[in-house]
């Protein structure tokens, strides 16, 4: 099953594991997307990091704001 959603909420680790959350950066200029896991992340762990916090900082590339 695949589940996709702009829904922060669901960047919970009690939801989901970092295996099972993929996230997309498109290039704006070129249009090309690059798909990675939250798990290719060393310093992301189960222990020490609000997953939510880092994506709204920007850390895990993805950006969080839609530019138009």
């Amino acid at each position: 099953m695949i589940f996709t959603t702009h829904n922060t909420d669901f960047l919970e680790s009690k939801l989901f594991a970092k295996e099972q959350i993929w996230l997309i950066d498109k290039d704006r200029h070129s249009l090309a997307s690059e798909v990675y896991r939250l798990s290719d992340f060393d310093e992301v762990t189960y222990e020490n990091h609000n997953w939510r916090n880092i994506y709204r900082e920007g850390r895990i590339g993805a950006i969080p704001k839609v530019i138009y």
